[in-house]
């Protein structure tokens, strides 16, 4: 049986059933990990024990002193106890590992039974160097342990020096350990096996066939990172607007064509500078705001406008859009950038400006600006109810890219109120149009129009007092092209970190145990032991480049109308459903929706069968239509869900097999707005509700199940 674990990155993640190693090489790791072990298992309300061997009580005391926490306290109302290992491992005597895991086993209870959320134990291991009886059995013990934990109140370091332990030992402590800390970094321990895979008899030939398969998984991986890092390069050099990669120490990375053509320079003379040496020196400090607030964390992007200076030495406006990547433990990779060029749209604005102040005096050079302006412009004059507040305002003029862009005739809207030009129930932005017309500050904003169902940038500002103009442009399709560019980098942070950071240490770890094996070629045993671990990498590559083959395209395709019942009908076909009986949508409907769609029913009918128990009969599909969205319900009878795995269902990595089947369920629905949530009542079912929003659903175009 495969063994699958939660994967955890900080020492805050680790919690109770969890069991871990510490192979420190200094004093001070030693000190690092052990002292924000204890710490963090005190503030969240567990009990500890710490079992000295080669330090003194004291020195464990001091640890926690120098860290700041009241050590006498915790003493006192023994929420923290030092032990010695003839209070625990070699209690009696002798070592027994059966003894100690009923040990642990009563302290965890008497634990709970003292109102503590858990028990957290860490003990020095180096009394196993010393030939104390039993203690040939710790290896033994170090695997009973993994039996022990998983879904126990009680977790535990077991702490072993590097300086004083063989390497043979070592390789065996990892063996049995899920996760390690090496040093002061934390890992998920891909070198574990589990206690049923150590127990199995010698699989030579299984692993000779594991290794023959690995090195040609290893091209097809190779090959799938190839062609998902050849899209985002499509994507990034061909775009249309202008990208940037910058380094957070602002060195421009990698620029794309539009970018080079905005500002004049090759590709490589812009590598060479940083984006504060080609912005306008009266701007640097917006540029500098937006990286702040970026790494801060106070936005996930920032936008504004700026000057950048071109090679020629002209001023370029942009319209700069600036978010940035970080790794999976957060930490700040590159700022992506993407900037529109404004000049045009910036001299036309200040043209138009000028024009409306001499308006009367050259109404002819104004009319002629004003009907040939690549943007939609208009003027309006508010009007006012009767206690002189703006309810209103009227349309007085347009230009034709007003009526190209909005397609509404200048007949219909001229001297009209914004109610009967629009057909709407209330005057659209006129909060904003009216603090224009009434203060004389201009606004720059983006907003999406449901009449017509279309994304607009709008520059307002005022001519005179009570009237206001609007220049505005059509962005849907930029909206477009940047939500698809966010999906695209999602995708690629996705699979990079899934297939390059955890398919090559992988690749590292099954050479490093093909070498040491060739040290071992007369001896089976001990060969053997090497095979089944190498078996074992091979098979945890095999399983992330199926990831990789079946959601590779997340994002990249075109959203299209799919059918639900299809998808359902897809599903049945891939999977083994016993006695399992699906029942399809009545109503049968078609989602708008990224071509993964047929992934989410096959997720959900293949967590319902792995997990629904033998009870579970009947597999349903409904939907009920609301009067601003589509309610799709997929649920079964089935044992349902717990309120605790409720509140992880969708987190990236929880779960018995993958840990990524709802997680990619949610984001490619999320792709066109639609959401999941899962409130099935536990013993009953579980029961999964998809939300389509209105438009993105349909009934009677597609053949039902």
């Amino acid at each position: 049986m495969a063994h699958t674990h939660a994967p955890i990155k900080t020492i805050s993640d680790i919690k109770p059933g969890d069991h871990l190693c510490c192979i420190y090489s200094t004093e001070d790791e030693h000190r690092t990990v052990i002292t924000q072990y204890l710490r963090a298992g005190l503030e969240q309300n567990e009990k500890v024990f710490y079992i000295v061997d080669a330090r003194t009580k004291d020195v464990v005391i001091n640890y926690l002193k120098n860290d700041g926490l009241d050590v006498e306290n915790y003493l006192k109302t023994g929420q923290f106890a030092i032990l010695t290992i003839a209070d625990a491992y070699m209690k009696g005597g002798v070592f027994d590992p059966d003894k100690m895991i009923v040990l642990l086993t009563s302290e965890t209870n008497k634990a709970l039974d003292e109102g503590y959320s858990a028990l957290r134990v860490t003990g020095e291991m180096s009394w196993a160097l010393r030939g104390l009886p039993g203690s040939e059995r710790l290896i033994e013990y170090e695997n009973k342990l993994n039996t022990f934990f998983p879904g126990s109140k009680c977790l535990a370091i077991c702490q072993y020096d590097r300086r004083s332990f063989d390497a043979e030992i070592l390789l065996n402590i990892l063996l049995t350990h899920p996760f390690a800390f090496i040093g002061e970094n934390l890992f998920d321990n891909f070198y574990y096996a589990p206690p049923e895979e150590i127990l199995q008899p010698n699989k030579s030939e299984m692993t000779l066939d594991r290794w023959i398969a690995n090195i040609k998984d290893r091209k097809a991986a190779e090959q799938a990172l190839r062609e998902s890092e050849e899209r985002f390069r499509l994507t990034f050099e061909l775009a249309s607007i202008g990208k940037s990669l910058t380094a957070i120490d602002g060195k421009l990375i990698k620029v794309n064509r539009a970018f080079c053509e905005i500002l004049g320079y090759t590709a490589q003379e812009l590598q060479e500078k940083g984006f504060a040496e080609v912005t306008y020196p009266d701007d640097v400090a917006k540029s500098q705001e937006s990286v702040r607030t970026l790494l801060t964390g106070e936005h996930p992007m920032y936008r504004f406008e700026k000057r950048y200076i071109r090679k020629d030495g002209a001023i370029v406006w942009a319209d700069v859009s600036t978010m940035l990547l970080r790794d999976t433990a957060g930490k700040p990779l590159t700022f992506v950038t993407h900037i529109m060029d404004i000049t045009e749209r910036k001299k036309a604005e200040d043209t138009l400006r000028k024009v409306h102040e001499q308006l009367i005096k050259s109404e002819d050079k104004f009319q002629s600006l004003y009907m040939n302006m690549i943007d939609g412009a208009a003027l309006h004059e508010l009007t006012y109810n009767d206690q002189g507040v703006p309810e209103d305002y009227v349309i007085i003029e347009i230009n034709p890219e007003f009526e190209k862009q909005l397609g509404i005739s200048r007949d219909t809207v001229i001297g009209k109120t914004s109610r009967e030009a629009y057909g709407v129930a209330e005057p659209p932005y006129l909060e904003i149009y009216a603090r224009v017309a009434l203060t004389g500050e201009p606004k720059i904003f983006e907003t999406y129009f449901p009449p017509l169902a279309k994304h607009f940038s709008i520059s307002a500002f005022c001519p005179h007092k009570g009237s206001f103009a609007t220049v505005f442009e059509d962005i849907t399709e930029r909206k477009r092209a940047e939500e698809a560019l966010q999906q695209a980098n999602k995708q690629l942070n996705l699979l990079s970190s899934i297939t390059r950071h955890d398919i090559l240490n992988q690749l590292l770890a099954l050479k490093g145990y093909i070498e040491i094996s060739r040290d071992y070629l007369d001896d089976k045993k001990t060969l053997g032991d090497f095979l089944e671990k190498e078996e074992k990498i091979a098979r945890i590559i095999e399983e992330q480049i199926t990831f990789t083959k079946d959601y590779q395209n997340l994002g990249v395709s075109a959203s299209a109308w799919q059918n639900v019942n299809a998808s359902i009908r897809n599903a049945m076909a891939a999977l083994p459903l016993r006695a399992v009986h699906v029942e399809a949508d009545p109503a049968d409907p078609d989602v708008y929706a990224d071509p993964l769609f047929e992934k989410v029913f096959y997720n959900l009918i293949d967590n319902a069968l792995r997990y629904g128990s033998d009870q579970m009969k009947t597999i349903r599909v409904s939907s009920q239509e609301s009067d601003m969205s589509l309610t799709i319900v997929c649920e079964d009878d089935g044992v349902g869900i717990s309120a605790e795995d409720k509140k992880k269902l969708f987190r990236k990595g929880f779960g018995k097999h993958t840990g990524l089947g709802l997680f990619l369920s949610r984001e490619i629905l999320a792709i066109t707005g639609i959401t999941i949530i899962e409130n099935g009542e536990p013993g009953k079912g579980a029961r999964f509700e998809i939300t389509v929003p209105k438009g993105a659903y349909r009934f009677g175009r597609s053949e039902g199940l």
